[in-house]
């Protein structure tokens, strides 16, 4: 079984993907890549999600996904994460800095579920 096709079955079945097409997993890496950088996530985990994506990439390009897309999806993902985590530590109100700490660790957790379990595959 190759990498590309261990990483899209760890993906299906541990991170829920509306769609599991090959632009659908490349978003899913994307996303993880610009949350993973937003975060100052460790580098290991950074070049590991991104050597995912770039494995996948690809697949998608054959499906007909524009490559600026992908750089669109990160770019959009580390973004949110940022204003996630900026509202947790800066927020004025509590409820919203509650949620956005549940949120921004949520996001950040399922890019880690979906490492690890590739890394079992």
């Amino acid at each position: 079984m190759t990498v590309l096709r261990q990483t899209i079955l760890a993906l299906v079945l541990t991170v829920p993907v509306a769609n599991a097409t090959p632009s659908g997993v490349v978003e899913t890496f994307a996303t993880c890549v610009g949350r993973l950088d937003a975060a100052y996530a460790p580098a290991d985990e950074r070049r590991a999600m991104l050597a995912m994506l770039t494995d996948a990439l690809p697949a998608a390009l054959d499906w007909g996904m524009p490559e600026s897309h992908v750089a669109q999806v990160r770019r959009r993902a580390h973004l949110v994460q940022m204003e996630l985590q900026n509202d947790a530590l800066f927020g004025r109100d509590p409820r919203i800095k509650e949620a956005a700490a549940r949120s921004a660790k949520a996001n950040l957790e399922s890019c880690r579920a979906l490492l690890m379990s590739a890394s079992k595959t």
